[in-house]
């Protein structure tokens, strides 16, 4: 039995927000109409979407109030549907299209201007959702679906159809979705860090949608992907950081004097130093930092090493199967940097990174085993099949 659904956006992570106050743009006197909203600066939306804004200090809309979109003349108007102690929302106005505009709250004669925001709309889609589907949503590009992407919870790898719609029957034990990249895409970045995965958030029989936005890249065929081997950062006396940072700047100079083609990177595993998480409270927040610092031109894949394994995180016990304790390990890298194991394309090559370490300590804390085999989990090949 499937299930009808009309899907509505949700909005992407890893938006820029910033508080507003509201400046009035009549002098009518008004002195309950103070705003402090968290805007967002650009929203991926569907047609008939219904948005939520926050709003800071008790300082939002009321109930009635119009939201106002405006744009070289024209204005598009909603009303405030509801109202909680830190939200207000309201239904994308019908007719809006992708653009620009000035996001305005109206009460009665006095109008507040709360900024601006880069809208792109999309047109609502019929899906025909699965009982059994845990997983679902659309990978685009610029507005429009892309047919044929690979999409894993890690476990499952479906594509999407003519709609750029995927869904997965999940039991969610990776804790995230991901796309393989096709090829002649890129999706956004944080830092050098590519946004090709969401985190899971909710239970697992709870279907919850992830969406995937990509953009056109130049030509990809005569590309360079940069290798970087084991840096084993831990914040240590030898100065690791500053070398790093010099390497970094290196690295900066080189893509900037070659950027007619494109450049990509893979590290090769062991960024940082597990016992130095500990030691010297340096982990992979503190590497994605430090390699911000310099490069801010680069894409960067990651792969995980042996010294990328929390040895001294909560063993889930033997009892469980060696593949449990090897995934137990792998959790720090998951939380920052994202899957241990997935593939993406640029141009005509196909590249695949996999976890190699396969660890067997069954002791958690500080008196932990440092016991592995170098070797691919049967999960992780099961995946790879």
């Amino acid at each position: 039995m499937k299930k009808l659904f009309l899907i509505s956006a949700v909005i992407l992570g890893f938006l820029t927000f910033f508080s507003c106050e509201g400046e009035e743009q009549q002098n009518t006197a008004s002195s309950d109409f103070s705003l402090l909203v968290d805007l967002p600066s650009s929203l991926d939306v569907e047609e008939g979407q219904q948005l939520s804004f926050g709003f800071f200090s008790g300082k939002g809309p009321k109930k009635g109030d119009l939201i106002v979109f405006k744009n070289d003349g024209a204005e598009y108007v909603s009303t405030v549907e509801s109202v909680s102690s830190d939200a207000f929302v309201f239904t994308l106005p019908d007719g809006i299209s992708s653009g620009t505009y000035d996001f305005v709250v109206r009460r009665e004669s006095v109008s507040k201007s709360l900024g601006r925001i880069t809208l792109t709309v999309t047109k609502k889609i019929e899906v025909s959702l699965d009982d059994d589907s845990t997983i679902y949503g659309f990978v685009r590009c610029e507005a429009t679906g892309l047919a044929g992407v690979q999409v894993s919870d890690g476990y499952e790898v479906v594509v999407t159809d003519e709609n750029g719609f995927y869904q997965i029957d999940s039991k969610k034990k990776n804790k995230m979705v991901y796309i393989t990249i096709p090829s002649g895409y890129m999706p956004k970045c944080l830092g050098v860090q590519a946004l090709f995965f969401h985190v899971l958030e909710k239970a697992e029989t709870v279907a919850e949608r992830k969406d995937f936005e990509l953009f056109k890249t130049a030509d990809q065929t005569d590309h360079t992907m940069l290798f970087f081997g084991d840096m084993h950062l831990a914040n240590r006396s030898t100065k690791d950081r500053s070398q790093f940072s010099n390497f970094t700047k290196e690295v900066a100079a080189y893509v900037g004097a070659n950027g007619s083609k494109p450049i990509y990177a893979m590290t090769l595993g062991d960024m940082t130093w597990d016992v130095y998480w500990y030691d010297n409270n340096y982990s992979f927040t503190n590497y994605l930092s430090d390699i911000n610092q310099n490069i801010n031109c680069l894409t960067v894949f990651h792969t995980m090493g042996n010294h990328d394994h929390d040895m001294r995180t909560s063993i889930n016990g033997s009892s469980a199967g060696w593949d449990a304790v090897d995934w137990d390990t792998a959790h720090l890298f998951r939380d920052v940097l994202g899957p241990n194991y997935y593939s993406f394309n640029v141009g005509d090559v196909h590249y695949i990174s996999l976890d190699d370490i396969y660890c067997k300590n069954t002791t958690g804390g500080k008196s932990a085993d440092r016991k592995y085999d170098e070797t691919v989990g049967s999960y992780v090949l099961d995946w790879l099949k």
